[in-house]
């Protein structure tokens, strides 16, 4: 109860500290508290907020259950053969460094303005985030599980889905975990070419139309959203599943 009253008393201070600084620079650039309130009020009666809620979590649901699937098969391939590695590992390891943002023109160049060039740029950045946690993972399995449960006779099959995937699912999850954050963060850069709707959409549109106000109440709500499904995760981890994620996660 009394960390719950200092997370309470520190929105109420960042909430005052806001207000206090839009009186002191200019309302018009930096609208305040109430200003942001009673917009908030209004787009949700004329429904075009829950829309932009919609769309985006519908392009970020896709594009993790994709890239799940990928970054994990993926993983296993390129930890389990040397050749896989050395040549799907390799240009997987230089794209991950490449800037989700910067590709954004290019993969609306290549495949248009529709859905699926907002999917791709999310599936993109979300699979080699997995891939990677998941490579980790079962590089750094004890390589004792796996001698006793081969003399133990199991096969190729029965290691994946007893012995690897198990051992590596603490790292598994933390890239899924990683990669839910990072789409909410490139979500933006997905939805403002060719989208009708989306909050990362309408952010860039009230930019354009210098609609302050309605910018930051779609910021706030996509890093509500963000927090609240990061929130969600790791409780449903931590019922599952009894080890940790990362030591010290307790908040």
């Amino acid at each position: 109860m009394k960390r719950l009253y200092v997370k309470l008393i520190t929105l109420f201070v960042v909430i005052l500290i806001w207000q206090i600084v839009s009186v002191i620079i200019n309302t018009d650039l930096f609208p305040t508290p109430v200003t942001v309130f009673l917009s908030l009020i209004v787009m949700i009666q004329e429904g075009i907020l829950l829309k932009d809620i919609l769309w985006s979590i519908n392009r970020i649901v896709i594009s993790l259950f994709v890239a799940t699937i990928l970054g994990i098969i993926l993983g296993i391939i390129t930890a389990k053969i040397s050749l896989a590695y050395d040549s799907i590992g390799t240009i997987l390891d230089y794209m991950r460094s490449a800037s989700p943002v910067a590709l954004v023109p290019f993969i609306i160049l290549w495949f248009g303005i529709g859905e699926f060039s907002k999917v791709l740029t999310l599936t993109y950045l979300i699979t080699t985030v997995i891939w990677l946690n998941t490579y980790a993972g079962i590089k750094n399995i004890n390589k004792l599980y796996v001698w006793a449960a081969k003399s133990l006779g199991a096969n190729k099959w029965c290691l994946i889905r007893y012995i690897i995937l198990p051992q590596a699912l603490p790292f598994v999850v933390t890239g899924i975990r990683i990669g839910i954050s990072f789409a909410f963060i490139i979500i933006v850069a997905a939805e403002m070419n060719g989208a009708i709707f989306g909050l990362g959409y309408h952010i860039f549109a009230y930019y354009q139309a210098f609609l302050i106000d309605k910018m930051m109440v779609n910021l706030i709500v996509l890093t509500s959203i963000a927090y609240m499904v990061d929130k969600l995760f790791l409780l449903i981890t931590r019922k599952h599943y009894k080890w940790h994620l990362i030591r010290g996660e307790e908040n």
